[in-house]
């Protein structure tokens, strides 16, 4: 399966990349080597970087041309830790490094994973001192792990329970046997600092802050996908320049742009023609979806005689609605006089067939069918119709409007089926929606946003939020995220 977003998860290490106790660790060596008649200085303190305690002493002893048994090796390193963690309670928030924070943020908004991978056995102590213990969801240090960096097993552990693949993360370190982990463990390693190893990391960073220029430049989706009312056009309907910029731009960066939508094909065409574009299109909800050339690729529906039992139903229980009948792309209703459908026509931009169901050959798919109701009891018959008819789909999309279709059919569907199509991971993809049925769909992509018009409660679901569809929504949200 193709990926472009390469960059799910993010490890880092912790010290001198989250905070900086580097000097710590040299002060705490430095008491117990006079202790010991060891030569320690600042070049063997950096040869330490990502190494264990044991580690740490075997490299001073290795420098210092000397050896001792076991017994007093342990003693050192626990009289080392003792010393490190006297200096370590004198660390507090002022101690993050600068960048960090607003590099977290980012990540959130983006539901981008992170992970804290460290060999310091005092990894929960120091984050705690640092309030960041609960910022972080994953946490593997060195009491967790039988073998330290530069073995990789750190970085694979807190990959494993991020749950991404290696090749989808970004590790960030300051250590050489750091570094060297993350290359072994086949992660994009970035080398933060400025510092002179023989190892060569993917990436080399000296503001943690760069690592956002990292992400937006390997995160590029393959897809957008984008939902029409009340996203991509205005309450008048119409394309805004800046809008049709931005589509044009994304087709010039060899991005997918696909059309998702409840309307019928011809519906989609309307919109399709404000901009000048061909391009594949979700139409019914995902209950038809066709190629740029207009070759079905996919399409579920249910029967004739099932759509008679709904329009008996609707006329005996004289629900304040008018219905609209989809097969393929012919839209059938009962009468064109009906302030209701003219409304809708003038939406849409093309003419229904009035004569009702029947203008419909047997074995026609039905692909959907609209109700346009009192605004006022929208819910109300929402609620009716989906206890009268559970074998289908009954959702309101808007203040006046449900559609119903086959069970099974959504927006979901339709997006997942074209990206398989076209052998992509739903998640290197991104969607674009304003509403309630389109909630299946944002869930489904690797980058979800939500127009600046959406309800409330709609807007609290996701953390992307565009400006609204009257104020080029679309069009700032991919300059911003330097999509396009």
């Amino acid at each position: 399966m193709k990926s472009g977003l390469s960059i799910k998860g993010i490890i880092f290490d912790l010290d001198g990349v989250i905070t900086r106790t580097d000097h710590l660790h040299f002060l705490s060596w430095n008491r117990i080597s006079t202790k010991y008649n060891l030569i320690f200085n600042e070049e063997i303190n950096k040869s330490l970087l990502g190494l264990s305690r044991p580690d740490s002493i075997n490299k001073i002893l290795e420098f210092n041309n000397k050896t001792m048994p076991q017994e007093l090796r342990n003693q050192i390193c626990e009289e080392k830790n003792e010393i490190y963690k006297e200096y370590l309670n004198e660390l507090s928030e002022k101690n993050i490094i600068d960048g960090v924070i607003e590099l977290l943020d980012y990540l959130d908004a983006r539901s981008i994973k992170y992970a804290i991978g460290s060999s310091s056995k005092n990894t929960m102590f120091i984050l705690e001192r640092l309030g960041l213990k609960n910022r972080f969801k994953y946490i593997v240090d060195g009491t967790m792990v039988k073998e330290a960096k530069p073995n990789p097993e750190i970085f694979l552990k807190a990959a494993s329970l991020m749950n991404i693949e290696p090749k989808d993360i970004l590790v960030i370190e300051d250590g050489e046997a750091g570094i060297i982990a993350a290359n072994n463990g086949g992660f994009n390693s970035v080398e933060f600092g400025l510092n002179e190893y023989k190892v060569t990391p993917n990436y080399k960073v000296t503001n943690i802050l760069d690592i956002k220029s990292i992400i937006e430049a390997k995160n590029k989706p393959q897809i957008v996908f984008s939902d029409i009312d009340g996203t991509l056009i205005t309450p008048d309907h119409k394309v805004t320049p800046k809008t049709k910029e931005a589509v044009l731009k994304l087709k010039e960066n060899g991005i997918q742009f696909v059309l998702v939508s409840a309307r019928s094909p011809s519906g989609i065409y309307t919109i399709m023609n404000q901009i000048g574009i061909k391009c594949p299109i979700i139409a019914y909800s995902g209950g038809l979806v066709l190629d740029e050339n207009g070759k079905e690729l996919y399409s579920k529906g249910f029967s004739k005689s099932l759509a008679k039992e709904v329009i008996d139903y609707i006329e005996s229980h004289n629900l304040d609605l008018s219905y609209n009948v989809f097969s393929n792309d012919t839209w059938v209703v009962k009468t064109r006089d009906d302030e209701r459908i003219i409304w809708q026509e003038g939406v849409v931009e093309f003419e229904s067939t009035p004569g009702g169901i029947e203008k419909l050959v047997n074995n026609a798919p039905i692909h959907k069918f609209l109700l346009i109701c009192n605004p006022h009891k929208t819910l109300e018959i929402e609620k009716e119709l989906q206890e009268a008819f559970p074998n289908l789909t009954i959702v309101k999309s808007g203040k006046r409007l449900i559609e119903v279709m086959e069970k099974g059919v959504s927006k979901e569907i339709g997006v997942k089926t074209y990206a398989q199509f076209l052998n992509i991971d739903i998640k290197d993809c991104m969607a674009f929606g304003d509403n309630y049925n389109d909630i299946e769909m944002l869930e489904a992509v690797g980058t979800p946003i939500v127009m600046g018009n959406a309800p409330e409660d709609l807007k609290k679901k996701f953390k992307l939020i565009a400006k609204d569809n009257k104020s080029d929504g679309i069009y700032y949200s991919l300059i911003g995220l330097k999509i396009i």
